[in-house]
């Protein structure tokens, strides 16, 4: 993986890694770090649910749908878990049946 140098700033650049598939959208990582700053599940719920607000009216859950499905995982984990910890964990499980089940497709159609 070769990194380049924003002339501007001196920061490294990285590439993406192709770990995930693009359409799909981490959001078990994303409450992770949010629930450092966010720490009560109604915190959480809020900041998903202006986001999605937000992306629905901006036409951004139209030019990239996995985004909203992905905040509505993760809004329907914080609602039906009892601890936002036990709703990351469902995340987690969720997201890898998803990417594995898309890389099974991926790999038996061709398709990256």
């Amino acid at each position: 993986m070769s990194e380049a140098v924003n002339p501007a700033s001196g920061a490294k650049v990285l590439p993406l890694r192709a770990r995930q598939p693009a359409q799909m959208v981490a959001m078990a990582r994303t409450l992770e770090l949010y629930s450092k700053s966010f720490p009560t599940r109604h915190r959480l719920l809020m900041l998903l649910e202006t986001w999605l607000f937000a992306a629905e009216r901006d036409g951004v859950s139209e030019r990239q749908p996995g985004y909203a499905e992905a905040l509505k995982r993760a809004i329907h984990s914080l609602e039906t878990s009892p601890t936002v910890e036990e709703a990351i964990a469902r995340l987690r499980s969720q997201e890898a049946a998803l990417w594995g089940s898309q890389r099974h497709h991926s790999s038996t159609t061709g398709h990256r």
